[in-house]
């Protein structure tokens, strides 16, 4: 019974994943690259309707522009539901492509420390993973980062970051886990401490 219920937790986590996925994608498409291909068409008619050759041509540059970085949008959406890294080569090169893309889209340098056994895991182990890694950093992204007791980060306005709000074990070791109540309990890896929660996470 144990395997049983073992299951059902990591297939209701997944479900929850792919449907955080689904209305993440419904957004971008709907308020980014919707708009962006109605611009396209309000600049065609630009072009079209344009008195001058000067005025279609600059019509016409900045048209292709907008086609151009939808094109390129709709793409690492494409990369972002499946990379082809993650079947290819495996989860560490797939994250690493992931933190490649998160520093180039908002100029924030991220290390990858990300180390596995000499197999790979299976598939399925493998894109869940990935969906709760990439998960993170996009909620990283809406709470404009964590920023820890020290107060070491703030962002370009000088504002702390919300993300430490949403942490479900960082820095809660002796506090009730936010899903089952279970005490947070601490392990020393690698000359590090690490949080977690005995019951969720065993």
């Amino acid at each position: 019974m144990q395997g049983v219920g073992g299951n059902k937790k990591g297939v209701g986590k997944q479900v929850g994943l792919v449907g955080t996925e689904r209305q993440r994608l419904a957004v971008e498409l709907h308020d980014e690259k919707a708009q962006a291909l109605a611009a396209a068409l309000l600049g065609l008619k630009q072009v079209a309707q344009a008195a001058t050759a000067r005025e279609a041509g600059a019509a016409n540059e900045t048209t292709r522009e907008l086609i151009q970085e939808t094109i390129k949008g709709i793409r690492e959406m494409a990369v972002d539901l499946r990379p082809r890294a993650l079947d290819d080569f495996g989860l560490p090169p797939a994250v690493e492509q992931l933190a490649a893309g998160f520093a180039r889209r908002t100029g924030i340098d991220v290390d990858v420390d990300i180390k596995t056994g000499r197999e790979r895991l299976p598939p399925e182990i493998e894109l869940t993973i990935y969906r709760a890694i990439q998960e993170v950093v996009q909620e990283a992204i809406r709470f404009r980062g964590t920023t820890l007791d020290d107060d070491a980060y703030v962002d370009l306005f000088g504002k702390p970051g919300e993300f430490q709000e949403e942490l479900k074990v960082y820095g809660r070791a002796g506090l009730p886990c936010r899903r089952c109540r279970t005490p947070i309990e601490t392990v020393r890896i690698s000359q590090r401490t690490s949080y977690y929660c005995p019951q969720c996470q065993s």
